[in-house]
């Protein structure tokens, strides 16, 4: 890790609130009493697949993924189902993991979706797959995804991978199609973005499972060695759809350590149509400075009304 001054240069976000989700009640759940998922590994991969009938939350089925570390280096494999759904549409899946054993290992797990075509051939990947420590304790792991206007089925995926021989659990998946008019409440307690950063920008970003503002879990932006010059840049990103003349606020909790005392820390938003295009409007903003936000907490905030004339139709 690049140190400056003994500490390392880092931006957490701890959390971030665009009024409230709402839920569709049509949705799909899956506690495993049953093995209808299917599976795939590399040709040297060394794991098993397997069906539990009592290693669920509760005692209930689980699938298990057997990892048999050896000296070749690490092991992983993947649970993957198909699922139908609607075009131009926003969803949530989830699953709860942990390892399963009498001693922890070094293992990770990660949930993935694909979208794919009627033909169920693959189109491009709609979330980012961040792999997550798997510890002894059911943890929950979350994805939001938007549908492309050609996407008609998914394919979800359970990844987990280590070096060292052990079996991970996956349970009560679900997947919901969701009502993104009211909003969306994101505490990154299991989540990652997307990122992007100038050229002569080193980073690196990760979710980290033990910092937070009010909870555990937070996003990190962690730069990795002296940028050629503090003008260069780096972002966390995700996409959230919005309706034209409803007013927004956009909330986020912010924190700096080890950076340059006038480096500048923002949100921005910028406008985009539903193909991701962006619309070339100006980008909001609110900002702070990493002076102000060191060692504490500081709130970014934007309200705005969405226009209902013009490029954001």
């Amino acid at each position: 890790m690049s140190k400056q001054k003994g500490k390392m240069k880092r931006l957490i976000l701890g959390g971030l609130c665009c009024l409230l989700l709402s839920v569709n009640a049509e949705d799909f759940h899956d506690d495993f009493n049953e093995m209808t998922w299917t599976s795939w590994h590399s040709a040297k991969a060394q794991v098993r697949f397997e069906h539990s009938a009592d290693k669920g939350i509760a005692g209930s089925g689980a699938l298990r993924l057997i990892l048999l570390g050896n000296d070749s280096g690490k092991q992983s494999g993947t649970f993957l189902k198909n699922f139908p759904v609607k075009p131009s549409t926003w969803y949530r899946v989830e699953v709860f993991m942990k390892q399963d054993g009498t001693q922890p290992v070094e293992a990770e797990a990660c949930l993935d979706v694909d979208g794919r075509s009627k033909e169920n051939r693959f189109q491009k990947k709609l979330t980012n797959g961040v792999a997550v420590s798997a510890g002894m304790e059911w943890r929950k792991l979350v994805c939001f995804f938007h549908t492309p206007a050609q996407t008609e089925n998914i394919q979800v995926q359970f990844h987990a991978t280590s070096s060292k021989e052990t079996a991970v659990l996956f349970d009560d998946f679900s997947l919901t199609e969701i009502n993104l008019e009211d909003g969306v409440l994101e505490g990154f307690d299991c989540t990652l973005w997307d990122c992007w950063k100038t050229k002569g920008m080193k980073m690196q970003t990760y979710h980290s499972e033990n910092e937070g503002r009010t909870a555990k879990g937070a996003m990190c932006l962690e730069i990795t060695a002296p940028p050629e010059n503090w003008k260069d840049s780096g972002s966390l990103l995700t996409r959230l759809p919005v309706v034209p003349g409803r007013e927004y606020t956009f909330l986020a909790y912010v924190k700096s350590e080890g950076l340059p005392e006038d480096a500048t820390i923002s949100m921005g938003l910028q406008a985009q149509d539903e193909k991701c295009k962006f619309l070339g409007l100006q980008t909001l903003r609110s900002q702070t400075t990493a002076d102000a936000s060191a060692g504490q907490w500081k709130r970014l905030l934007i309200t705005y009304r969405i226009p209902s004339t013009g490029k954001w139709l």
